[in-house]
């Protein structure tokens, strides 16, 4: 596997990997990372999956990235065992996938922008969409096998389980603020802010904050004072607390179907271009309702929102069920033994 993740990047691609590498590992197959070591990184070794660093950064990123092709090649021919290179990185390409792969290795793309050609065997946009086979037509060979939709979105197990037990929503106790692995926007400090603008309220707010995120420490001496909140550290148990929440706010990404599987409605916000897709669609299907690009949302468009959440102005059921209806958790099982029966 091939990606990275950082305060800038997000945690997404590893988030993604990861979930994938659980479901080969329950199948008997362990994988193994190829990352670089990026300030905000959140990959790390697993029973699932082997972490291996790559090389810093010399000569620019093209020459970087030539490099990695070489290690990556160079391990799948010592690896025996080794028959899938899965790559989930936007700045890479098919002139890469071809450097990577062996000589008997097929490689599986995941990719939810479609700006790029892949020469790949199995390509995965996990994205709402009713046009993927011509936004990929002129990316990928007419012999690649193509997946669509949340029904391949690769969460972890948890949220599988989540899915079965989830309940639909009908009014709001408890919130959750999460705007991924590093939250380059700082929407974390300006949700906490939006606290203090609802005025009273009995309901309870748990402030994720993601490994990435290099004001961790700031925002957790901010909410100390605060009885109302409980701050949660690169937690392992995000289903578990999505699936006790009324409402989210948080970024899109892979985060949306996370929210989805659980039916966890939410106030969503724009962290990246790659984003306005993912976020449009999910707000379109009733899933959640889309608060727009980062930089133009401050503490009282949250609080302006989440009040019309509290004061019941909108359709929270209807939203909950929306988004149940779009994910059930199992698309890395899917995914997995697609690849172990090709």
């Amino acid at each position: 596997m091939r990606a990275d993740s950082s305060a800038d990047i997000g945690a997404g691609h590893i988030s993604r990997c990861g979930a994938l590498a659980e479901a080969l590992f329950a199948r008997g197959v362990r994988a193994t990372l190829l990352t670089r070591d990026l300030p905000g990184s959140v990959a790390e070794s697993t029973d699932a999956m082997e972490v291996l660093s790559l090389p810093p950064k010399l000569g620019g990123d093209r020459l970087c990235d030539r490099r990695a092709a070489e290690i990556a090649r160079r391990w799948l021919e010592v690896d025996s065992e080794s028959s899938w290179l899965v790559v989930d990185h936007y700045d890479l390409d098919a002139t890469w996938e071809r450097a990577a792969r062996g000589d008997r290795t097929r490689v599986f793309a995941i990719d939810d922008l479609a700006d790029r050609p892949h020469a790949c065997d199995l390509l995965l946009d996990q994205n709402l969409s009713d046009d993927g086979a011509r936004r990929y037509a002129s990316r990928v060979r007419a012999d690649c096998r193509l997946l669509f939709g949340p029904r391949f979105a690769l969460l972890r197990p948890a949220f599988a389980e989540a899915h079965a037990t989830a309940r639909v929503r009908q009014r709001v106790r408890r919130v959750l603020f999460f705007f991924g692995g590093g939250d380059a926007f700082d929407l974390t400090t300006e949700a906490i802010k939006a606290i203090g603008l609802l005025g009273p309220t009995d309901a309870q707010f748990d402030v994720v904050v993601g490994g990435g995120n290099s004001r961790a420490g700031a925002i957790r001496t901010l909410v100390s004072g605060m009885p109302s909140v409980t701050f949660h550290f690169r937690t392992d148990r995000m289903a578990e607390l999505m699936a006790a929440a009324d409402i989210s706010v948080g970024a899109g990404g892979t985060a949306t179907w996370e929210r989805c599987c659980v039916g966890l409605p939410a106030l969503v916000i724009v962290t990246a271009e790659n984003q306005r897709r993912v976020v449009k669609e999910a707000s379109e299907h009733g899933a959640c309702r889309d608060l727009g690009y980062a930089r133009d949302v401050t503490s009282s468009t949250i609080a302006a929102a989440l009040g019309d959440a509290l004061s019941g102005r909108f359709d929270l059921s209807g939203m909950s069920r929306a988004a149940l209806s779009i994910v059930d958790g199992k698309g890395a099982a899917r995914v997995a033994e697609i690849m172990l029966s090709a």
